[in-house]
C-alpha cells in the first residue's frame, strides 16, 4: 500500500502512513471498518511514525482554512484504475479557499486525518516536504490551494 497527494499543477508528493494510518486503511478495506471520515489538511511539520494532530504548525481556522472531509463513498472518491498494473482509488479535488485575508501560517505538506477541526487525534498520512512553503491568500493560483489523494494496492 502506497499513497500520495496530487496537486492541481500536477505535482504529485508521495506520503508516509503513520502506525495508526496503516492499520485504519487495512482495517477499513479487509474488515469493513468504517473509522470515520478522512479530512485532508495542509500544514509544516516532520513526519514520524506516531504523529499527532497537535503535533503540527496547521493555519488557524480562520480567513477560510479548515480540513476538507472525504467521506467513504464514491462521491468523494469517484475514480479507481489502474497506473503500470497497480490498481488504485482517487479522491475528489478538495480546494483550499482564503478569505478575509491570507491564512495564518504557510505550509509545505498536506495530511490525512479523521478529525474535522479538533486538535487531537492520530495523523493518518503526511506528504513528503515541498520545495517551498505556500502561503495561502486571496491571490494563491488554483493550482496550488487544488490537491486530491490517490491510494495504491500493492
Amino acid at each position: 500500500m502506497r499513497g500520495e497527494f496530487i496537486f492541481g499543477n500536477g505535482l504529485v508528493v508521495p506520503n508516509n502512513f503513520t502506525t495508526a494510518g496503516a492499520e485504519l486503511i487495512l482495517k477499513r478495506a479487509l474488515q469493513d471498518v468504517s473509522g470515520g471520515t478522512l479530512h485532508l489538511g495542509i500544514c509544516t511539520g516532520v513526519f514520524d511514525d506516531a504523529r499527532l494532530i497537535q503535533d503540527l504548525n496547521e493555519p488557524a481556522f480562520s480567513n477560510g482554512y479548515a480540513r476538507q472531509p472525504l467521506a467513504q463513498n464514491n462521491v468523494d472518491w469517484p475514480v479507481s484504475g489502474q497506473v503500470n498494473n497497480e490498481w488504485y482509488v482517487e479522491s475528489k479535488d478538495v480546494v483550499f479557499t482564503a478569505s478575509g485575508g491570507p491564512f495564518s501560517a504557510p505550509y509545505n505538506r498536506p495530511f490525512l486525518c479523521l478529525t474535522l477541526n479538533g486538535l487531537t487525534g492520530n495523523v493518518i498520512a503526511m506528504g513528503k516536504p515541498l520545495a517551498d512553503e505556500i502561503l495561502i491568500d486571496v491571490a494563491t493560483p488554483l493550482e496550488s490551494r487544488t490537491m486530491r489523494y490517490r491510494l495504491y494496492a500493492r
